[in-house]
């Protein structure tokens, strides 16, 4: 399949121009369009197929890809890429660009089963699974076409085979002549260096045409003797994403804990209860728990939390110990941030000496804390410290990290733009302080959700089971992401989030402003994070 590069609809001059948009994506992936625009094609083209919001019709966009030089297919079977209608309000929550829950019809390019460009948008590549796309487009064909569902694709006997790459080769270091024809005889038009790569077009003779870079007007593409044209290697295959599981923090509450186990949940944390936390993890090893101690403000020594914890030879290797908590016991200056990592470092010593094999999840910081903001006096010391003290336990694989990942308002998570401030924030260990992004335990997020100042988490918002439903969708989406470092992509180290909070210990600052038990765990099945509970320990029959 050609890779569709991806156009967006916002920011142009008419408001719908979805259609342009699609069509515009399909005709760029076979190279067509390339000087075309949205908002030019968005007044070119007729509109018949929705009056209020003056759409295009299938046919319409189909005539404006012939008058791309393209060959439209319209049909109910047409092959990936293509255009479809969809009713938006039928997309997954947590992708839409508008979260006010209004419907209308709406053209996306369906790359897969389970992929779509969505140009209404400020990026492509959304993801849903195939019976909610189905279901979409199920749904804006009833709405908008009487039922009748139509595909807009490319012809696909015209379009360009993807050709593998070459390089130049076997040329002692000076170079090939490129020629206007495939032949001896051919003009020279150019040489190519030793090693420089190009794409084959067409063979013969013992010649290949090649697609050049750079183009000057009275060429587009060259000849070169296929001798000196050596195939490259196929590429690596892309890293493959795992979705981060999502669960619940639920303090101190065991009960909510065997609660949101029944209904299907894998990941969990529990403070204080290391009991629980170690026989949950047992009954999930594709799952993990997490425990801490309720250290509250206390500056505690390595030795603390080895009691504290229980720390044995027998943890299983899926509970995940933490140790303090966020900036209740030390704060953000470097001379801080230094007396911390050292108790931390210390205890990672001390529990592997014990033979521990549980995850150590450091850090547990949270918005502000430590300070990454480049700007920042601190940020010079931040880095150095977590470079001194966290990379080199990460990277031999002794560490993960906790972060709290809260988003500081109900609306906040849907927009990329402040994600790497607060949902995210966890990134700049790898960005910033050198932590190799494939080595390490994994980065577990043992709080998040919403905590706005002032107000507090989802309870105080008055969150209905769909707004939690969305949130937990949009957290599995952005934290399993790529991680990109110096440019290069690499598979989320996400683990796993816990919602804050599920349950309660009884402070009415978590009762009556966080806890979302009293809504049960519809929430998280909605979202589809929990499926059942499959691999649940067998109660315990009493005996005799």
């Amino acid at each position: 399949m050609a890779d569709v590069p991806y156009i967006s609809q916002l920011g142009n001059g008419p408001r719908n121009d979805c259609g342009p948009a699609c069509a515009l994506m399909l005709a760029r992936s076979i190279g067509k369009g390339l000087g075309e625009s949205v908002e030019r094609w968005s007044k070119e083209l007729p509109r018949g197929i929705d009056a209020d919001d003056d759409g295009t019709t299938a046919t319409e966009l189909a005539r404006m890809l012939e008058k791309l030089d393209c060959a439209p297919v319209v049909a109910l079977d047409a092959p990936y890429p293509h255009i479809a209608l969809v009713d938006y309000a039928a997309l997954p929550v947590a992708q839409r660009y508008d979260q006010s829950g209004r419907t209308f019809g709406h053209w996306i390019v369906r790359l897969s089963d389970t992929t779509y460009h969505d140009p209404y948008h400020t990026h492509g590549g959304q993801v849903a699974d195939k019976a909610a796309l189905d279901k979409a487009v199920l749904d804006g064909a009833a709405k908008y076409w009487g039922g009748f569902v139509a595909k807009i694709g490319l012809n696909p006997a015209i379009a360009p085979v993807t050709a593998t790459a070459l390089v130049v080769s076997g040329t002692g270091g000076a170079g090939v002549n490129v020629r206007a024809a495939g032949a001896l005889t051919g003009q020279k038009i150019g040489v190519l260096a030793e090693g420089r790569e190009v794409k084959p077009v067409a063979e013969a003779s013992g010649w290949t045409q090649i697609a050049l870079v750079k183009e000057p007007p009275s060429w587009v593409n060259g000849w070169v003797k296929s001798d000196y044209l050596t195939a490259l290697p196929p590429p690596a295959p892309a890293p493959v994403q795992r979705q981060c599981l999502v669960g619940v923090n639920v303090i101190s509450d065991t009960g909510a804990l065997a609660e949101a186990e029944r209904a299907g949940c894998k990941f969990a944390l529990v403070l204080g209860g290391n009991k629980e936390a170690a026989d949950f993890a047992r009954s999930h090893p594709d799952g993990y728990c997490m425990v801490r101690a309720d250290v509250k403000n206390g500056r505690w020594a390595a030795d603390d939390f080895i009691r504290a914890l229980g720390v044995s030879a027998d943890m299983p290797p899926n509970l995940v110990l933490t140790l303090f908590n966020e900036a209740d016991s030390w704060g953000s200056s470097p001379s801080e941030l230094e007396e911390r990592t050292r108790v931390e470092t210390e205890f990672v010593r001390k529990a592997r000496a014990i033979g521990c094999r549980a995850i150590i999840a450091l850090g547990t910081f949270s918005v502000g804390n430590p300070q990454f903001a480049s700007s920042a006096p601190e940020y010079a010391d931040t880095v150095r410290l977590i470079k001194q003290y966290y990379a080199p336990l990460w990277d031999a694989g002794e560490i993960g990290l906790d972060y709290h990942a809260y988003a500081p308002n109900k609306q906040h998570i849907y927009s990329d733009e402040g994600l790497p401030w607060f949902e995210t924030r966890w990134q700049f260990f790898f960005t910033d302080c050198g932590l190799d992004p494939t080595k390490g335990q994994g980065v577990f997020i043992g709080e998040c959700g919403v905590d706005e100042d002032g107000i507090g988490g989802f309870k105080a918002h008055g969150a209905s089971t769909e707004d939690v439903a969305a949130h937990i969708r949009r957290v599995v989406e952005i934290q399993s992401r790529p991680l990109v470092v110096a440019g290069r992509e690499y598979p989320s180290p996400v683990k796993g989030a816990a919602v804050f909070c599920y349950g309660n210990n009884g402070d009415p600052r978590w009762k009556n402003g966080y806890d979302i038990r009293p809504l049960g765990t519809t929430p998280f099945v909605k979202a589809g994070v929990w499926v059942g509970a499959r691999g649940m320990r067998k109660a315990m029959k009493p005996k005799g």
